[in-house]
């Protein structure tokens, strides 16, 4: 998946699967009093510090919901850098658990995910609802396992709003008791909103025309990555 990807925002999100929860909540108003740096500078500019930030993340929390079309996606990850993430996506209707360690990804998942991605019905139905062991660059699974890249994800949102031209919102909004800016894709409204205090970290992502919302937050965090116990080799499975 390339860092930059010449697609909307929200498409970004379900594209990181390899395809073509929260409200979308724009957020309150900040008093108007306070003066914040970074919200006077153009949307260019705040996107380019964005990106300098991220480059400094080590593990950050991402959680909620987004859909677009037909699809909906929805992620409750925690992520330790390049190593890896942890915990839960959704998409399709189907939930799955997910934990990426360096090269290895390993899954969770009912029968229905399995044959989604390519397995027989047979083998489906005997590694459901069990740990299964695979490698992240795998066939099937790369899709999935891409979305545990911290760096891609936010390489994925920052290219993909600095691709589509989005514009600065007027004022000053609180999102989850943060002071942020907010970007608006101009063709289909998606939101990206950026911290005001400290670094210029995103702090939410809003689908367009309030189709969900996902947040960006716990930076800094302790992320444990552990293995799950007596996971089943998918490579060596024979049935």
């Amino acid at each position: 998946m390339s860092p930059v990807l010449r697609r909307p925002l929200a498409a970004f999100l379900l594209a990181s699967l390899a395809l073509a929860g929260c409200g979308g909540a724009h957020g309150t108003p900040a008093a108007a009093s306070r003066s914040y740096p970074e919200a006077a500078k153009s949307a260019a500019q705040i996107l380019a510090d964005a990106q300098q930030a991220t480059r400094g993340v080590t593990t950050f929390h991402v959680a909620g919901a987004i859909r677009q079309a037909s699809e909906s996606f929805g992620v409750d990850l925690h992520f330790d850098g390049t190593s890896g993430a942890y915990g839960s996506i959704t998409y399709g209707g189907v939930s799955f658990n997910i934990v990426r360690i360096g090269s290895a990804v390993y899954f969770k998942a009912p029968a229905t995910f399995y044959t989604k991605v390519g397995s027989p019905a047979q083998k489906a139905q005997l590694i459901a609802g069990r740990w299964i062991k695979a490698r992240a660059n795998g066939s099937g699974f790369r899709r999935f396992a891409n979305f545990t890249s911290g760096t891609q994800f936010f390489g994925g949102i920052l290219g993909s709003a600095v691709s589509a031209g989005m514009v600065k919102i007027p004022g000053v909004q609180v999102i989850d008791g943060t002071p942020a800016v907010g970007l608006a894709d101009p063709k289909d409204g998606s939101r990206l909103y950026i911290a005001l205090q400290g670094p210029a970290l995103p702090v939410r992502i809003n689908g367009p025309g309030g189709s969900g919302s996902m947040s960006i937050a716990g930076y800094g965090e302790p992320v444990a990555l552990i293995a799950p116990a007596r996971s089943i080799d998918f490579a060596g499975l024979k049935v």
